[in-house]
């Protein structure tokens, strides 16, 4: 009677603790999917990962930008926010680890900054849908991760929201003739396994083509490639050489610059802010501004907005600058019009002082 009662009493225990660890998985399961897609935990401070393509002046800027509108929406670490910097200086393996890691955790809100970036986040985040903001990207619909218009909520995955910033390609070109009219050859280094380069590419050889400029090229695959193609190009001709949305040459600015530069020729560059590597002028996004706006959004998000209600924009708030220093010992006579210097917002003059002009005030 007395074992009956004991294997009775032993059955009970059982039956009792699989019931307890079945509920707490229940809540373990509902307390993950409140954090990849609901409201933040009341009593929590929100939760907040960042990858970041790579430490370079542009991606810094972006980062600077997003946490300056993250203070301003009242969300400073570790005060009131929780901030996890990942940066994979450029690897993609890394990067998808880390996005992989990401994904598996307790964010309440991702911000990535940069195509790549975006996309394996967007990889990685396929069933967790943690809500991702991202920022840096030159076209988010040709980055093929379900965008398939701007300014729609319903083309696009509910948990992803963040702005495009496609740079003005066209114009730059246009700018190269105005300053030096003889300009007919012009190289360019990219990645062919980024998108945002592709992109820039193509517009590139269409405007070269209506300008009557020959467009030569030098296809890399990583940033210790570049100085090399750089020369290359050089020795092929090229009269100037343009960097466009590529973060791998991004990443190798100096030495393609230097190399641009043993040869006689400038560099002018898509990315704005450029001119302190040595680039003759930039025109482009100003990166701290798009990355202002990047921040405002991920704080709406961290504040409990859905990202299914706000759509993915353009948004191009434009920057020149220009490098008298640059212009000294190059083959061709480059002139910056008076017009053109009026428009610029930053100017470093022949001695390598830089002069800013009022943001307001800047074209």
């Amino acid at each position: 009677m007395l074992e009956s009662l004991r294997r009775l009493a032993s059955a009970l225990v059982l039956v009792v603790l699989a019931s307890l660890a079945l509920l707490l998985s229940d809540r373990a399961v509902q307390g993950n999917s409140a954090a990849a897609g609901g409201a933040v935990t009341p009593g929590a401070l929100p939760r907040l990962v960042i990858l970041q393509h790579s430490s370079t002046a542009l991606m810094d800027a972006i980062l600077a930008g997003v946490e300056s509108a993250l203070a301003e929406a009242g969300l400073v670490a570790p005060e009131a926010l929780v901030v996890e910097v990942m940066n994979p200086q450029g690897d993609l393996a890394t990067a998808s680890t880390m996005a992989q890691r990401i994904a598996g955790g307790n964010a309440d809100v991702v911000l990535t900054i940069s195509t790549p970036m975006l996309q394996v986040m967007a990889g990685a985040n396929r069933k967790a849908h943690r809500r991702h903001v991202f920022v840096g990207v030159s076209d988010p619909v040709a980055a093929g991760v379900g965008i398939e218009a701007l300014d729609s909520l319903s083309a696009k995955p509910a948990w992803l929201t963040g702005i495009g910033t496609l740079q003005p390609v066209e114009e730059i070109f246009r700018l190269a003739r105005e300053i030096n009219p003889r300009l007919a050859v012009v190289g360019v280094v990219w990645n062919p396994a980024e998108i945002n380069s592709e992109i820039c590419t193509r517009r590139a050889r269409a405007i070269s083509a209506e300008l009557g400029i020959k467009l030569i090229e030098a296809p890399i695959e990583k940033t210790s490639d570049v100085r090399e193609a750089t020369a290359a190009l050089v020795q092929r001709g090229a009269e100037a050489i343009w960097t466009g949305g590529d973060a791998t040459v991004a990443g190798a600015i100096d030495p393609l610059v230097a190399a641009a530069r043993q040869g006689g020729v400038p560099v002018f560059s898509n990315m704005a802010g450029q001119v302190h590597s040595g680039t003759l002028f930039d025109y482009g996004a100003d990166y701290e501004t798009v990355g202002h706006e990047g921040g405002r959004i991920a704080a709406l998000v961290l504040h409990g907005a859905d990202p299914a209600t706000i759509p993915v924009h353009n948004f191009m708030p434009e920057r020149m600058l220009l490098n008298d220093r640059a212009r000294l010992g190059l083959r061709q006579r480059w002139d910056f019009p008076a017009a053109v210097r009026t428009r610029a917002r930053s100017v470093i003059d022949a001695e390598g002082t830089l002069i800013e002009r009022p943001r307001e005030n800047a074209g």
